[in-house]
This record gives C-alpha cells, sequence and structure tokens, in this order.
C-alpha cells in the first residue's frame, strides 16, 4: 500500500487508508458531477436520449455493485418494465 511505506499489518493503519481512499474516490465523484453539471449550463455537453429501461437498469445494477461491497441487500418492484 502506498508504494510500500504503510505497514499491511497494522490494522489501523490499514483502515485509515481505506477510509482515506474511499474519501478520495467520492470527491471525485463529486468534482466529476460539478463538471458535467457546468458543462450541462453552458452548453458544452453533448446529451442525446437514451432509453429509460437501460438507464434504469444500468442503475440498479451499480447499486447492487455498491450493495454487495457493503453485505447489503436491495429489493425493488419493477414498476416500468
Amino acid at each position: 500500500v502506498l508504494n510500500g511505506h504503510i505497514d499491511t499489518e497494522d490494522e489501523v493503519a490499514m483502515h485509515c487508508v481505506k477510509r482515506i481512499h474511499a474519501n478520495v474516490e467520492t470527491m471525485n465523484n463529486l468534482v466529476k458531477v460539478l463538471l458535467d453539471t457546468s458543462r450541462i449550463a453552458t452548453g458544452a455537453m453533448d446529451i442525446r436520449s437514451v432509453g429509460i429501461n437501460n438507464l434504469i437498469e444500468s442503475v440498479v445494477r451499480q447499486l447492487h455493485l455498491n450493495a454487495d461491497e457493503k453485505h447489503a441487500k436491495i429489493k425493488f418492484k419493477r414498476i416500468f418494465f
């Protein structure tokens, strides 16, 4: 981890590094959303139509991946397809 600068057997250090990494990913995603929002507002982003079913399926797949990482379960009713 971090090019060998962290003792991988130190549980507290590893926990901190994992939390830092997760927070960096979250901040990165927030910046991407902010940039996309700016591009949409200025007309710089190419906006195209998408099928609602494909969009919903993509979101559900991502939710399941996130839930699996946290050992959570998601239940939902299909009302659109």
